[in-house]
């Protein structure tokens, strides 16, 4: 299954233990897991502003993601498909990798889902999600 990360749910699996972390792990040894350029470049500037990591942490963070994940090009959207337009080529790169799954706490995204067919669920609902499909 190829599962795209949100950076708030990378972010919080990075930042500390719990259900972001599980599902991130399970993800990485069970699944393809997908990001963005922008998710990276979110996730960078997330670390060393907002939580004040140093830069070479947050890279060390970045390096960590890069080993694991499929990093995708960035997509441009077509259309509008989110309420906010920062949101449009995380949607676009999801779909367009045909990812199975986009994992995001953002409420922005989570109210459109299903997208074309592409679920976008909280972490919490993960576990339910992967247990249906098997």
């Amino acid at each position: 299954m190829k599962v795209f990360f949100d950076t708030n749910v990378l972010l919080a699996a990075y930042l500390g233990s719990g259900l972001c972390d599980e599902v991130y792990e399970h993800c990485v040894a069970r699944h393809q897991v997908l990001v963005s350029q922008q998710v990276l470049r979110e996730m960078k500037a997330k670390l060393t502003g907002k939580f004040k990591r140093p830069g070479v942490e947050a890279e060390r963070v970045l390096a960590s993601i890069q080993a694991v994940a499929l990093v995708l090009k960035d997509q441009a959207a077509k259309s509008k498909l989110c309420r906010d337009p920062e949101d449009d080529s995380i949607l676009a790169t999801a779909l367009a990798a045909k990812a199975d799954l986009l994992l995001s706490g953002d409420m922005d995204l989570l109210v459109l889902h299903p997208l074309k067919g592409m679920p976008i669920l909280v972490p919490a609902a993960f576990w339910r999600f992967e247990a249906e499909r098997a």
